[in-house]
């Protein structure tokens, strides 16, 4: 069996030597703490610099997420009206198409009559633009004359 190891405990200290090694570690202690007390103003300097670049950026992040959101909004209006501009486009070429197809139709039932009689003339229709046209200079009804104003 091994022997058990003992531990040398030193002697207690003198009273003089105890007076100086609690000087010292009175000593030590405030040099610590002076370390420490730096230390932590450290610290609360760099968390002051952080939390001022990170408000920076947050209030940056909201001015581009507020401009976003005024740019979709922007962006969803114009498109409404963009698909109603275009419905109502599509609606007035659709009348059109028909319109036209209206007008080729009777463009080719012309062009067959003339084929089976080409001495036939089409009948004429007047040709009237507006309100009908008056015969003669046109006068303006009594009573409304320049100086019965």
């Amino acid at each position: 069996m091994a022997e058990p190891r003992t531990r040398a405990v030193p002697p207690p200290p003198a009273p003089d030597d105890a007076a100086a090694t609690l000087a010292e570690l009175n000593d030590h202690l405030g040099r610590f703490l002076r370390h420490a007390d730096a230390l932590l103003d450290e610290w609360s300097r760099f968390g002051a610099d952080v939390r001022a670049r990170v408000d920076a950026e947050v209030d940056r992040l909201g001015d581009a997420v507020a401009d976003a959101a005024a740019d979709a909004a922007i962006d969803r209006a114009a498109d409404r009206v963009a698909d109603g501009a275009a419905a109502r486009l599509v609606t007035r070429l659709d009348a059109a198409a028909l319109e036209i197809e209206r007008v080729h139709r009777a463009a080719r039932r012309a062009r067959r009559r003339r084929r089976r009689d080409p001495q036939r003339r089409p009948p004429r229709r007047p040709h009237r633009v507006g309100r009908a046209r008056r015969r003669g200079p046109r006068r303006r009804p009594a009573g409304r004359g320049a100086g019965d104003r």
